[in-house]
Parts: structure tokens; sequence; C-alpha cells
């Protein structure tokens, strides 16, 4: 018996072994068989995608139909399906940044890209009406962007009471007129008060509304030393071209300093401004005189546009997207 072990042992390490290595065989290939089908339908895959926006990848069938529309009306395959490649980055990309097209947008220019669309509107033409309607309107919302909708104020610190100008004259000119230290005195003081009230408003221990009072009331700062002839003002909108609102009379350096920071809530710097020294002054330096000192707080930043236009071409540009084509 001993040897009838003895010898029939090799035969059951050698038969485990082989039940071993079948079974290690067997597994390898249905790993490969399972790798082999993943990979083939990868490529199946990526064979039928005619684009990926934002790792969303649309099949060439999905495109297909989403162009029918344009396509029936003689639009190319190819070349549509660019056009919805592009459509469809601005769509996402805006929604990527947050802005909003409401209703009524996407209706106005629904009616203005397809006048008939009440009968055309169907299961083909619905999807290219919808996104061609979105990106009309999404473009319509920043080539309209105008500054009307900034608010704030502008404070205006002049010195310019004594300053000898052309335009001034000798009948309505005051007692000093002309006096280079009495300029300079008022200088010092329009100064000195645009950088108070400027540091109050970035520390907030003083509103807005306040300094605007305090700044019309004090005499030093109004026209000929009269107090409450300030023209500061607190403006709902741009500047209006209204001859009975004040804002009109403000100076193109404020309006400017208004344009370039109506996109978001700001004080601006402390600023000097020109006036004109005459009736018909041309474009030379030498026709203006420095007359006062301003700075612009934008309490309402334009929803206009500017600024969500930047945002958009930012998030536009980094979004990623690879066109691969109908074909």
């Amino acid at each position: 018996m001993a040897k009838i072990f003895r010898e029939d042992t090799p035969n059951i390490i050698f038969t485990k072994r082989h039940v071993v290595i079948g079974i290690v065989s067997i597994l390898v290939i249905i790993g490969a068989s399972v790798a082999f089908l993943l990979i083939s339908k990868q490529v199946t895959q990526q064979s039928t995608v005619a684009f990926t926006i934002d790792g969303k990848s649309y099949s060439k069938n999905e495109v297909t139909s989403l162009i029918k529309y344009s396509t029936q009306r003689g639009g190319t395959p190819e070349e549509t399906a660019k056009v919805a490649f592009d459509y469809l980055k601005r769509q996402a990309a805006a929604k990527k940044a947050g802005i909003a097209i409401s209703e009524a947008k996407l209706t106005e220019a629904r009616d203005s890209l397809f006048p008939d669309n009440k009968t055309s509107y169907d299961i083909d033409g619905a999807p290219w009406i919808e996104l061609a309607s979105y990106n009309e309107a999404l473009t319509r919302v920043f080539s309209s962007s105008k500054l009307t909708d900034a608010s704030g104020y502008v404070f205006i610190f002049p010195f310019d009471n004594l300053i000898a100008r052309d335009i001034i004259p000798i009948s309505e000119q005051p007692k000093g007129y002309g006096d280079a230290t009495l300029i300079a005195r008022d200088r010092a003081y329009a100064k000195e008060r645009a950088e108070h009230y400027r540091d109050a408003l970035k520390s907030n221990t003083l509103t807005p509304e306040l300094a605007l009072a305090e700044v019309k009331a004090d005499a030093r700062l109004g026209q000929i030393d009269l107090p409450n002839t300030n023209i500061s003002v607190r403006f709902i909108g741009f500047m209006s071209e209204d001859a009975t609102r004040p804002e009109r009379y403000i100076s193109g350096q404020a309006k400017d300093e208004v344009m370039s920071l109506s996109n978001s809530i700001s004080i601006g710097d402390v600023k000097v401004g020109k006036n004109a020294k005459g009736e018909t002054p041309t474009k030379s330096d030498d026709d203006y005189v420095e007359t006062y000192y301003y700075f612009v707080n934008i309490d309402k930043p334009s929803n206009s546009s500017q600024n969500s236009k930047t945002g958009f071409e930012l998030v536009l540009k980094e979004l990623p997207a690879s066109y691969k084509g109908l074909k």
C-alpha cells in the first residue's frame, strides 16, 4: 500500500497543477475576450460620434436628426453639422456661465428667424428651430448691451470759481478771480474733500446718500460758493441727454469713468477733470484747464452685458470640445 501511494502521489500533484493552469488559462481567455469586446465597443462608439462638447457625446444619427430641418432646406449635412456644433458649444458655455435667456427673448428670436414657424414647427423642425433661436437670442443679448442699466453716484468737487476762463463775463467774475493763491487753496480743499468722501464710502462709515447731501450742501463746493449748486448726482441708468436732468451736465471725463466701471459694484479713484477755457475749444490741450476732482460710485452694475459677455467668452474658450464630423 505504501508503495502504491508513493507511486500515485506524483500523478495526483500533476493533475492538480494542470487543473490550476487550466483555470488560469480560461480566466485569461475570458479577460481577453471582455477586453476585446470593450475595445471593439469603444471603437464602434467613437466611429459613430459626430462631436463631443464638455464631456457629452453627440452621435451622428443624433446630429443628423437635429439638422434635418436645415438640410431639407438646402444646407449641406457637414457644414450644417459644424454650425450645430458651434451653436451647442455656445449654449453649453452660456449655461455654464450662468447666462439666462428668457422665454420672451427666445420667442422674439424665433419669430425673427422663423416667421413661418407655426407651419414648419413640426417634430423634425423643432430641435433645430429651438437651437438656432437660442443662439440668436444669445447674440442679441450681447449685441444690445448698453450701459443704461448701471446706476450709482458721480461726486464732483470743483475748484474753478476763480480760475480765469474766457467764458466768464467780466461782470460775473467774483472777487479774487484769477488769484493763483486762492485758486490753489480751493484746489487743495476740493482734493481733500474728494479723498475724504471716497475713503468714507470705501470704509462704509458714510452712505452714498448722506455723502451726496453733504457735498451738495457745502457752499465751497458749489457754483460761486453757493450751497446746493454742486452738480454731484445720483444717476439711475446711464447719463441722460434730457436737459431737465442734472446728470446731463456731468463732464465727459466722469461719463467715461461711469462707462469703465459700470460692469461691477465699485468705487473709482479720485481723478481730476478738465473743462474748456472758451466757448469754441479745439482738441488741443491748451484749450482746456483742470477745474474739478471727481470719483464714481457704482452701486448697481450694468446687467446689460459686457461683464456677462466676458465671462461667457472665457468659459467658451476653455470649454472642452472636439469635432469629428458626419463622415
